[in-house]
Protein backbone atom coordinates (compact mmCIF):
# COMPACT_ATOMS: atom_id res chain seq x y z
CA UNK A 1 0.00 0.00 0.00
CA UNK A 2 0.74 3.39 -0.76
CA UNK A 3 1.40 6.24 1.76
CA UNK A 4 -1.35 8.75 2.10
CA UNK A 5 -1.60 11.32 3.70
CA UNK A 6 -5.07 13.15 5.06
CA UNK A 7 -6.02 16.17 7.18
CA UNK A 8 -8.39 15.93 10.17
CA UNK A 9 -9.22 19.57 12.37
CA UNK A 10 -11.06 18.58 15.60
CA UNK A 11 -12.42 21.09 18.07
CA UNK A 12 -13.47 20.86 21.52
CA UNK A 13 -13.09 21.94 25.00
CA UNK A 14 -9.24 21.43 26.31
CA UNK A 15 -9.42 18.45 29.13
CA UNK A 16 -7.27 18.60 32.71
CA UNK A 17 -4.69 16.16 32.41
CA UNK A 18 -3.92 14.18 35.41
CA UNK A 19 -5.58 17.03 37.82
CA UNK A 20 -3.17 19.55 36.38
CA UNK A 21 -4.84 22.01 33.58
CA UNK A 22 -3.26 22.05 30.21
CA UNK A 23 -2.19 24.92 28.47
CA UNK A 24 -5.06 25.80 25.65
CA UNK A 25 -4.08 24.92 22.63
CA UNK A 26 -3.18 22.22 19.34
CA UNK A 27 -0.88 19.95 18.36
CA UNK A 28 -0.35 18.04 14.70
CA UNK A 29 0.25 14.84 14.90
CA UNK A 30 1.60 12.28 12.34
CA UNK A 31 0.79 8.29 12.87
CA UNK A 32 2.58 5.98 10.95
CA UNK A 33 0.65 2.20 11.16
CA UNK A 34 -0.09 -1.03 9.85
CA UNK A 35 -2.25 -3.80 10.98
CA UNK A 36 -3.19 -7.42 10.31
CA UNK A 37 -5.23 -7.18 8.96
CA UNK A 38 -7.30 -3.48 9.63
CA UNK A 39 -6.78 -0.57 11.75
CA UNK A 40 -8.81 3.07 12.38
CA UNK A 41 -7.50 5.81 13.50
CA UNK A 42 -9.84 8.03 15.51
CA UNK A 43 -9.81 11.52 17.45
CA UNK A 44 -12.07 12.26 20.41
CA UNK A 45 -12.46 12.63 23.79
CA UNK A 46 -12.94 10.51 27.22
CA UNK A 47 -15.95 9.30 26.29
CA UNK A 48 -16.38 9.59 22.28
CA UNK A 49 -15.12 9.55 19.20
CA UNK A 50 -15.54 12.90 17.06
CA UNK A 51 -13.41 12.33 13.94
CA UNK A 52 -12.18 9.33 12.18
CA UNK A 53 -8.59 10.07 10.39
CA UNK A 54 -8.20 7.28 8.21
CA UNK A 55 -9.67 3.53 7.82
CA UNK A 56 -7.02 0.52 6.34
CA UNK A 57 -7.96 -2.67 5.52
CA UNK A 58 -5.00 -5.13 4.33
CA UNK A 59 -7.43 -7.95 3.54
CA UNK A 60 -6.66 -10.14 0.37
CA UNK A 61 -3.09 -8.44 0.15
CA UNK A 62 -0.56 -9.81 2.39
CA UNK A 63 2.32 -7.47 0.87
CA UNK A 64 -0.24 -4.30 2.81
CA UNK A 65 0.67 -5.69 6.29
CA UNK A 66 4.27 -5.56 5.57
CA UNK A 67 3.92 -1.94 4.44
CA UNK A 68 2.99 1.36 6.85
CA UNK A 69 0.90 4.31 5.87
CA UNK A 70 1.17 7.46 7.20
CA UNK A 71 -1.64 10.37 8.22
CA UNK A 72 -1.13 13.33 9.40
CA UNK A 73 -4.05 15.16 12.06
CA UNK A 74 -3.87 19.18 12.20
CA UNK A 75 -4.83 20.91 14.96
CA UNK A 76 -5.51 18.35 17.41
CA UNK A 77 -6.41 19.72 20.67
CA UNK A 78 -3.96 18.85 23.68
CA UNK A 79 -5.90 16.87 25.99
CA UNK A 80 -7.37 14.86 23.48
CA UNK A 81 -8.14 10.91 22.55
CA UNK A 82 -6.07 9.53 19.92
CA UNK A 83 -8.11 5.65 19.74
CA UNK A 84 -7.24 3.43 17.19
CA UNK A 85 -9.25 0.38 16.28
CA UNK A 86 -8.15 -2.75 15.62
CA UNK A 87 -9.30 -6.42 13.90
CA UNK A 88 -7.96 -9.58 12.06
CA UNK A 89 -8.98 -12.43 10.27
CA UNK A 90 -8.45 -15.02 13.01
CA UNK A 91 -5.88 -16.41 10.40
CA UNK A 92 -1.95 -16.76 11.40
CA UNK A 93 -1.51 -13.68 12.69
CA UNK A 94 -2.30 -10.79 14.52
CA UNK A 95 -1.28 -6.89 16.11
CA UNK A 96 -1.57 -3.55 15.54
CA UNK A 97 2.19 -1.59 14.73
CA UNK A 98 1.94 2.18 15.52
CA UNK A 99 4.57 5.01 15.08
CA UNK A 100 2.87 8.59 16.57
CA UNK A 101 4.74 11.90 16.57
CA UNK A 102 4.24 15.19 17.42
CA UNK A 103 5.05 17.19 14.18
CA UNK A 104 6.75 19.55 15.83
CA UNK A 105 9.34 17.31 17.59
CA UNK A 106 7.31 17.86 21.22
CA UNK A 107 7.06 14.05 21.59
CA UNK A 108 6.98 10.18 20.08
CA UNK A 109 4.96 7.52 20.96
CA UNK A 110 5.14 3.56 19.97
CA UNK A 111 3.45 1.04 20.42
CA UNK A 112 4.89 -0.68 23.12
CA UNK A 113 4.59 2.30 24.90
CA UNK A 114 2.95 1.67 28.70
CA UNK A 115 0.75 4.80 28.40
CA UNK A 116 -1.49 2.61 25.37
CA UNK A 117 -4.32 0.68 27.04
CA UNK A 118 -6.86 -1.83 25.54
CA UNK A 119 -10.44 -2.42 25.45
CA UNK A 120 -12.03 -5.84 23.58
CA UNK A 121 -15.72 -5.22 22.95
CA UNK A 122 -16.52 -8.91 21.79
CA UNK A 123 -18.06 -7.86 18.65
CA UNK A 124 -16.63 -9.63 16.03
CA UNK A 125 -13.52 -8.85 13.04
CA UNK A 126 -15.18 -5.81 11.26
CA UNK A 127 -13.99 -7.70 7.92
CA UNK A 128 -12.83 -4.71 6.08
CA UNK A 129 -16.46 -2.77 7.43
CA UNK A 130 -15.00 0.60 8.75
CA UNK A 131 -16.43 1.27 12.59
CA UNK A 132 -18.59 4.44 12.83
CA UNK A 133 -18.30 7.33 14.93
CA UNK A 134 -21.27 6.48 16.86
CA UNK A 135 -20.62 2.71 17.18
CA UNK A 136 -17.01 3.62 18.53
CA UNK A 137 -18.50 6.17 21.00
CA UNK A 138 -21.22 3.61 22.40
CA UNK A 139 -18.07 0.84 22.53
CA UNK A 140 -16.29 3.42 24.39
CA UNK A 141 -18.33 4.08 27.10
CA UNK A 142 -18.81 0.35 28.11
CA UNK A 143 -15.43 -0.24 28.28
CA UNK A 144 -15.41 2.93 30.71
CA UNK A 145 -18.35 1.44 32.64
CA UNK A 146 -16.51 -1.83 32.40
CA UNK A 147 -19.31 -3.78 30.98
CA UNK A 148 -17.56 -5.30 27.96
CA UNK A 149 -16.02 -7.93 27.10
CA UNK A 150 -12.34 -6.65 28.70
CA UNK A 151 -13.81 -6.00 31.69
CA UNK A 152 -13.14 -2.39 30.50
CA UNK A 153 -9.56 -0.87 29.60
CA UNK A 154 -6.09 -2.96 30.28
CA UNK A 155 -2.72 -2.76 29.47
CA UNK A 156 -1.60 -3.58 25.78
CA UNK A 157 0.32 -7.16 25.06
CA UNK A 158 3.68 -6.69 23.05
CA UNK A 159 5.56 -8.76 21.11
CA UNK A 160 8.62 -9.90 22.12
CA UNK A 161 10.50 -8.89 19.13
CA UNK A 162 10.66 -5.05 17.83
CA UNK A 163 10.27 -4.05 14.72
CA UNK A 164 14.00 -3.98 13.68
CA UNK A 165 14.14 -7.77 14.94
CA UNK A 166 11.53 -8.91 12.63
CA UNK A 167 8.77 -7.81 14.43
CA UNK A 168 6.86 -11.09 15.85
CA UNK A 169 8.91 -14.04 16.03
CA UNK A 170 6.41 -15.91 13.42
CA UNK A 171 8.32 -17.11 10.31
CA UNK A 172 6.15 -15.08 8.26
CA UNK A 173 6.83 -11.54 10.43
CA UNK A 174 8.95 -8.98 8.55
CA UNK A 175 10.45 -5.98 9.49
CA UNK A 176 8.08 -2.51 8.49
CA UNK A 177 9.17 -0.02 6.41
CA UNK A 178 8.82 3.98 8.02
CA UNK A 179 7.92 2.79 11.58
CA UNK A 180 10.81 3.26 14.43
CA UNK A 181 12.67 -0.03 15.04
CA UNK A 182 12.33 -0.05 18.44
CA UNK A 183 8.52 -0.33 18.51
CA UNK A 184 6.64 -3.47 19.14
CA UNK A 185 3.44 -4.75 18.29
CA UNK A 186 0.30 -4.98 20.46
CA UNK A 187 -2.53 -6.56 20.25
CA UNK A 188 -5.00 -8.01 23.61
CA UNK A 189 -4.73 -11.24 25.02
CA UNK A 190 -7.80 -12.50 25.99
CA UNK A 191 -5.99 -15.52 27.93
CA UNK A 192 -7.90 -18.45 26.65
CA UNK A 193 -5.56 -19.14 23.40
CA UNK A 194 -2.77 -21.22 24.79
CA UNK A 195 -0.52 -21.71 21.95
CA UNK A 196 3.06 -20.38 21.65
CA UNK A 197 3.33 -16.90 20.41
CA UNK A 198 -0.57 -16.01 21.44
CA UNK A 199 -1.65 -13.53 21.18
CA UNK A 200 0.18 -12.47 18.22
CA UNK A 201 0.18 -15.76 15.82
CA UNK A 202 -2.08 -18.75 15.76
CA UNK A 203 -5.33 -17.48 14.55
CA UNK A 204 -7.40 -16.79 17.13
CA UNK A 205 -10.51 -14.49 18.08
CA UNK A 206 -9.06 -12.31 21.08
CA UNK A 207 -12.71 -10.70 21.49
CA UNK A 208 -12.34 -8.43 18.68
CA UNK A 209 -12.65 -5.74 17.39
CA UNK A 210 -10.15 -4.02 20.05
CA UNK A 211 -10.12 -0.06 20.76
CA UNK A 212 -6.55 0.92 21.86
CA UNK A 213 -6.13 4.78 22.85
CA UNK A 214 -3.54 6.80 24.28
CA UNK A 215 -3.78 10.89 25.38
CA UNK A 216 -2.47 13.18 23.08
CA UNK A 217 0.20 14.81 24.24
CA UNK A 218 0.88 11.50 26.03
CA UNK A 219 1.13 11.77 29.95
CA UNK A 220 3.56 10.64 31.88
CA UNK A 221 3.53 7.08 33.06
CA UNK A 222 2.26 6.54 36.73
CA UNK A 223 5.77 6.42 38.17
CA UNK A 224 6.96 9.53 36.51
CA UNK A 225 4.09 11.33 38.25
CA UNK A 226 4.92 9.92 41.35
CA UNK A 227 9.24 10.50 41.55
CA UNK A 228 8.38 13.77 39.99
CA UNK A 229 6.28 14.94 42.60
CA UNK A 230 9.11 13.24 45.29
CA UNK A 231 11.54 15.12 43.54
CA UNK A 232 9.67 18.38 44.10
CA UNK A 233 8.86 17.97 47.33
CA UNK A 234 12.59 16.92 47.96
CA UNK A 235 13.70 20.33 46.16
CA UNK A 236 11.32 22.62 48.25
CA UNK A 237 11.96 20.71 51.70
CA UNK A 238 15.84 21.44 50.50
CA UNK A 239 15.27 25.13 49.65
CA UNK A 240 13.04 25.38 53.09
CA UNK A 241 16.27 23.87 54.94
CA UNK A 242 19.35 26.47 53.56
CA UNK A 243 16.86 29.30 54.50
CA UNK A 244 17.06 28.42 57.96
Amino acid sequence: MGRQCFAVWVFGMVMGIVGTAVAAGTVDIGVTATADNEYGIFLGDDDSASAMVAWVANYGSGVGIWDSESYVAYGVPLGSRLYMVGSSDYMVIQGLLVDVIDTGGGFRLLSDDPRWEVTATGLGSRWGSPVSLSELSDEILRANAGTNASGGWVPVAVSAMTNGEGGMAHPDSRIVPGIDPDSRWMWYDSGRDGSDGAPFFGGYNHDEWLIFRTQIPPIPAPGALVLGGIGASVVGWLRRRSAL
